[in-house]
């Protein structure tokens, strides 16, 4: 094992034929398909200064140098390459092919959240690990790229291909009719959670149902009473223990069969303080 990475270096630069190169796809497919611009920029580079930077191979594999690969072969040039250590993990292979990617300024930090999660999901590195190494300030940022990863919005959609190349990701919300743009990994998270959650309800939105509390009242008096006081109610398991009072006073009040003909229950009262020390020989 090398402590350090450069270490994993064990030949000068030399000269290959890019026609006759093959490729590590679990290493070379870490780095994202370049851009028509950026691609473009590279090529220029390359046929301008020349290849500054040179393909790692590793067992005869190339881990590094796709992009170099593929313009070499267009402009009919060799590529430069160096041979790394065969014994090299791929964990560590990884990071020497990909030195400049997380601390490149370039790579915002949905970007560095996404590399991150494939440290993680393809090279067995913990989350805390990847967080560190991709230099990421919000440590729940893998977990935000696994939300979307697994869920049908990301297929059909594309959104983590989308947002690793840094573009913008477009989802329709059907509910309200509008279009959903954005490119940050958290705020994709979040709408695709709301699209998941209208898919479970149906489209419907969920309604509180009304309390018919005036049906629940049971005298004229009663209703007349709650009325009156509910205004400055707010909690509805305050309205409803009301209610209970009310219908047992009034109903008793009400029934003449209970009560002798010279008590007179009141028309009204003001609060509902006035209904039970009005009616507190009932207790």
């Amino acid at each position: 094992m090398q402590n350090n990475l450069s270490d994993a270096i064990i030949s000068d630069v030399y000269l290959a034929d890019p026609h006759k190169l093959k490729f590590d796809e679990k290493l070379v497919d870490f780095n994202e398909e370049k851009d028509k611009a950026s691609y473009a920029s590279l090529l220029m580079q390359i046929k301008g200064d020349g290849q500054t930077k040179p393909i790692y191979i590793r067992g005869g594999l190339v881990i590094d140098g796709r992009h170099r690969c593929k313009i070499a072969k267009e402009l009919s040039i060799q590529v430069r390459a160096v041979d790394i250590d065969p014994t090299l993990s791929d964990n560590k292979a990884i990071m020497l092919a990909n030195d400049n990617i997380f601390g490149s300024r370039n790579n915002s930090a949905t970007q560095l959240a996404i590399k991150a999660h494939m440290l993680v999901e393809k090279f067995g590195f913990s989350d805390p690990e990847a967080v560190s190494l991709a230099g990421l300030r919000d440590k729940k940022a893998i977990g935000y790229v696994r939300r979307v990863k697994a869920s049908k919005y990301d297929k059909e959609y594309g959104l983590i291909a989308t947002l690793l190349q840094g573009d913008t990701v477009s989802m329709i919300d059907s509910k309200t009719d509008t279009v959903f743009r954005s490119k940050s990994i958290d705020k994709v998270k979040r709408m695709v959670a709301k699209l998941e959650e209208e898919d479970l309800l149906g489209g419907e939105v969920l309604t509180i149902p009304t309390i018919d509390y005036d049906g629940m009242l049971e005298t004229e008096t009663a209703r007349e009473i709650f009325w009156a006081n509910s205004s400055n109610i707010t909690s509805s398991d305050t309205k409803l223990t009301m209610i209970g009072l009310l219908n047992k006073v009034y109903k008793l009040r009400e029934d003449p069969s209970k009560f002798i003909e010279s008590y007179h229950k009141p028309k009204k009262a003001k609060s509902i303080d006035d209904v039970l020390l009005s009616n507190v020989e009932l207790w």
